[in-house]
């Protein structure tokens, strides 16, 4: 020990090495060149004893120091030792939602594990392969997935665990939901819960929440709610927070349709819920699904707010799907706000971002029904058709509705604004009907004021006022003051065409205000234009 001892002084007094903890003898490089010259005068079977040396003296002496135990150990090759600890060092990254660094840790725990005889492994590799596939799950690495998932099925069978059967079913279902494969996700979630076998679980809850969200695409909110049910009597059973916070989430998204209120106090309920066990994941999906509660009430400030919370801690934690559900909801505020560019350049980064990733048909439905709803607002019609078409297309080939009442509206707009007043109230209809139908009186108070305006095209005034009273009405209860200030500003368009003067002025006072605070600078513009025409009557 003397003679290191006077080497270390040596190399201190040449300036190569410096002290960075004097009383346990701790010395670092003071030039990472130096270091790195020193390494590579090693041969490799030098640099293997060094690494198996340091690895064997921290797991000695600092068996916490887990990710330089894990690395010093694959670098010396001793296998069981990196085994160990890559697969602690990959599980507490996971926990961490350090994505990259987790997958890097388990494919080396894998390396490790192919060292050792299989049946000493059997376990760790099943966890191993179960971790990986639902880790390039989240990242939307579908190409990986299907290897590690398969693995870890035929695994968890060979040792009779239901639990990680079940787990390695939802994942297998988590990837085709993601691409809005639906079938395939259900029939996975079913093996799930036959895996299960009845038995009271948090897989039990899972399955059950990703059933939920599947139906919820698809419009089938009835089953949706029973499968909530299920899973909240599952998180009281076992007193798991993390089971409780997702259901208020679902509930939530279900409860949006209707009532904006509700839906917050869900969302909110959850993020307090996340915060307690410190879900990195859960708090930025609640972030998002508040500041959807705030988009669909139009308080635009707080929905930009959360939205951008949201953005950032998805990125912290390299989750790319969720990223462009959040740029596509920015790009709604912007187009709300007239911001036309601006919320093109949102869909349009979410579409590249969902094509890297091999994303869902639900998800680019969605994106291109957005570009195409921003092209009518832009008078881009020709274009606008072929997006809300490629958005049709692909909601067919995913088979979902949740969105159909919205995509018809947009339909009923366009050729409104081409003056196609008989193609117009076609879709109109189908929008009102399927929004009924799903009981969606949001989508219904939006497309009624669509309704009003072919129906005021067509000179039908009183059947006009009908639809934009009965569009205000539902509005006001679903707590959207964005859109009934909307159908307010078409109600003053309709009492300038019968030159009721004082009914306009009154109209248009209401949503002024509301369009002054939201900064809807294209909508500000027809007010102004609406108030000259009122000082000419």
């Amino acid at each position: 020990m003397s003679e290191i001892a006077n080497e270390a002084e040596l190399l201190e007094l040449e300036e190569v090495m410096q002290v960075e903890a004097p009383d346990k003898k701790l010395y670092a490089f003071r030039h990472h060149t130096t270091h790195e010259v020193a390494y590579d005068t090693l041969l490799y079977t030098q640099r293997q004893q060094l690494h198996q040396a340091v690895a064997e003296a921290l797991a000695e002496f600092q068996p916490d120091a887990t990710t330089q135990i894990a690395y010093h150990a694959f670098a010396g090759e001793i296998w069981g030792l990196s085994l160990r600890y890559n697969l602690t060092a990959g599980t507490q990254a996971k926990q961490l939602h350090a994505t990259q660094q987790s997958i890097d840790f388990f494919q080396k725990a894998l390396k490790s594990a192919s060292q050792l005889p299989e049946t000493e492994t059997v376990i760790d590799r099943q966890h191993i392969h179960l971790s990986l596939g639902e880790l390039y799950v989240t990242t939307g690495h579908y190409d990986e997935v299907g290897e590690h998932l398969k693995t870890a099925l035929f695994l968890a069978r060979l040792l009779g665990d239901q639990e990680a059967e079940a787990q390695s079913c939802r994942w297998y279902a988590r990837s085709h939901e993601q691409k809005g494969e639906y079938a395939q996700a259900i029939t996975w979630v079913d093996r799930g819960f036959m895996a299960l076998d009845g038995a009271k679980s948090t897989e039990e809850a899972e399955l059950s929440l990703l059933s939920g969200l599947i139906y919820v695409r698809q419009g089938n909110f009835t089953k949706a709610i029973e499968l909530c049910e299920r899973s909240l009597q599952v998180g009281e059973v076992l007193n798991d927070i993390a089971i409780r916070a997702r259901t208020f989430n679902l509930l939530g998204i279900i409860d949006l349709r209707s009532s904006s209120g509700s839906a917050i106090e869900r969302f909110q309920e959850s993020l307090r819920q996340y915060e307690q066990i410190g879900n990195v994941y859960g708090q930025a999906t609640s972030h998002n699904l508040i500041a959807n509660g705030y988009f669909a009430k139009g308080e635009l400030s707080l929905a930009d707010l959360h939205y951008r919370q949201s953005l950032n801690l998805f990125t912290q934690i390299g989750h790319v799907y969720n990223q462009v559900l959040v740029n596509n909801n920015l790009g709604g505020i912007a187009l709300k706000q007239g911001r036309l560019p601006a919320a093109l350049g949102y869909y349009q980064r979410a579409v590249r971002q969902l094509d890297q990733i091999h994303g869902s048909l639900w998800v680019f439905g969605a994106l291109h029904l957005n570009i195409g709803n921003t092209l009518i607002h832009q008078e881009d019609l020709p274009p606008a058709l072929k997006e809300l078409e490629l958005a049709r297309s692909l909601f067919e080939q995913a088979q979902v509705r949740d969105l159909l009442p919205e995509l018809y509206g947009l339909f009923a707009e366009l050729y409104w604004r081409q003056n196609e007043l008989d193609q117009a109230e076609n879709y109109g209809v189908q929008a009102l009907e399927l929004a009924r139908e799903l009981s969606m009186s949001r989508e219904e108070g939006h497309n009624l004021r669509i309704m009003g305006e072919i129906a005021q095209a067509k000179q039908q005034y009183e059947q006009a006022k009908a639809y934009f009273d009965q569009s205000y009405k539902l509005l006001s209860e679903a707590g959207d003051e964005y859109e009934c200030a909307k159908t307010q500003l078409s109600l003053a368009e309709y009492f300038v065409a019968l030159h009721q003067k004082e009914e306009a002025q009154k109209a248009i006072q209401t949503c002024e205000t509301v369009f002054e605070r939201l900064e809807a600078q294209l909508d500000l513009q027809k007010t102004q234009f609406i108030k000259k025409n009122l000082d000419d009557m």
